[in-house]
């Protein structure tokens, strides 16, 4: 299960995210683009992935 994020600080990191995200499952990977996102006022963006995530609208409901 893939997570898109934005809207984060500009310094914040893929560790820091690796640290508040994995409280909620078997986090696998976080990628943090180095481009900004054109469509949202030129915000960082990234994807976090999860596995055997069980309720992912409870997971989603949670991390917003």
């Amino acid at each position: 299960m893939t997570f898109y994020f934005t809207r984060f600080l500009d310094d914040i990191t893929e560790e820091n995210l690796w640290y508040c995200f994995r409280k909620w499952g078997d986090l696998r990977e976080i990628f943090i683009s180095k481009q900004k996102n054109r469509n949202d006022i030129g915000t960082r963006y990234d994807f976090s992935r999860f596995k055997g995530v069980k309720d992912a609208h409870e997971l989603a409901r949670q991390l917003d």
